[in-house]
């Protein structure tokens, strides 16, 4: 056996303090890292958490606009409780916030807040949500385009005619329908002026705008007249009158100028608004096709009088002529039109069957007529 010598003793003692002093450094690195990993695991928890508050900044502003009339914008710029949707207090660690700039030139934008609680005009905005949870902080930006996709007619769906003069002249022809009389019924034009309506309903980025310069383009000059290149006919010297004759679907036009829809033209789900007058294929042959999801707008005139050829015509149809002798014949002859016709002066119908049938909605699956988009959702 061997046997410890007496200055041996000491020396064990201190190794064994040694070997305690380093687990007691391995053991706390290990709690200290622990301990770390854990505060890692809030922060990152949380900075998830600010995502989320974040997309539900956007996600509520998205349903705000929704309400239409209804909503209330008074919660913009405040702080928000994410959890619970109501206003934050200084105890809620889980909030959001959102702020709206309206694009107003060229890469210029301005902070923007709807007024009286309707909803927001149709442009393009940028919308920042600041989501917070704790200490982290997550900013969402997203980019929103607001679109009139169409125009909430409300109740003004009921009668074949909208006459706000009620002087609708029948000659042999069929008019199944009321016809509703705005001075009758001490009501006024529901529509405003041709301008209004226009900024109002036409100014939007899907608008095409059929300028002046071409429509003369459809135009060639040919002994002496100036000829249509889309039908070969003489339309006007001064080349003012835009052709349709043959088939365009999902469009928004604005035509600055009048409108000729020729014989072979068929028009499907357009919403067309005209400066100057419109007129309908007059013409022997032909059978021009207006469907049931069209809108058209005359500032001048629905001069579809002349019409000699069977035309299909249905949708909507508005003059905002106010001439109570107007100065193109105002009406229809020749056709079939089934759909809802808004006229401010006296209006002519021969020869024509009208029959109610209430065109196609305009409005979007909310029943808001509207569109909107966000796009191109970034975190900043």
């Amino acid at each position: 056996m061997f046997a410890l010598k007496e200055n041996q003793n000491g020396s064990t003692v201190i190794f064994g303090l040694l070997v305690l002093m380093a687990l007691s450094i391995l053991l706390g690195g290990i709690f200290g890292f622990s301990n770390m990993e854990v505060k890692a695991g809030v922060v990152a928890r949380d900075a998830s958490e600010a995502k989320y508050a974040a997309e539900a900044g956007i996600t509520f502003l998205a349903l705000e606009d929704k309400k239409a009339k209804m909503a209330n914008w008074s919660w913009l710029q405040t702080l928000q409780d994410f959890r619970n949707g109501g206003v934050a207090n200084e105890s809620c660690q889980e909030t959001y916030t959102v702020e709206i700039e309206k694009l107003v030139g060229e890469n210029q934008y301005e902070p923007f807040i709807p007024a009286n609680n309707e909803q927001l005009p149709a442009g393009n905005y940028k919308i920042k949500s600041i989501g917070r949870v704790n200490s982290a902080k997550k900013v969402l930006v997203a980019d929103l385009k607001v679109e009139d996709s169409g125009i909430p007619f409300d109740e003004f769906d009921k009668y074949v005619i909208y006459s706000e003069n009620g002087a609708v002249t029948n000659r042999e022809s069929k008019i199944k329908g009321e016809i509703y009389n705005y001075e009758k019924e001490k009501k006024n034009w529901p529509f405003g002026t041709y301008n209004q309506f226009k900024e109002k309903y036409f100014n939007s980025l899907s608008t095409k705008v059929i300028t002046k310069e071409e429509i003369k383009k459809q135009y060639i000059y040919e002994n002496g007249i100036y000829v249509n290149k889309e039908n070969g006919r003489v339309m006007d010297h001064t080349q003012s009158t835009f052709v349709i004759n043959n088939t365009i679907a999902n469009q928004i036009l604005m035509i600055e100028g009048n409108l000729f829809i020729g014989e072979a033209a068929n028009i499907r789900n357009c919403r067309i608004i005209v400066d100057g007058r419109v007129d309908l294929s007059p013409d022997t042959s032909g059978k021009a096709v207006v469907a049931k999801d069209c809108l058209i707008v005359s500032g001048e005139a629905l001069s579809m009088t002349g019409a000699k050829g069977q035309n299909d015509i249905h949708g909507r149809w508005i003059s905002f002529s106010e001439y109570k002798t107007p100065k193109y014949p105002e009406g229809i002859s020749n056709s079939v039109l089934t759909g809802i016709i808004y006229i401010r002066a006296e209006l002519f119908v021969v020869n024509s069957t009208i029959n109610y049938e209430k065109p196609s909605d305009f409005s979007d699956e909310n029943g808001t007529g509207r569109s909107f988009v966000l796009s191109n959702k970034r975190f900043e």
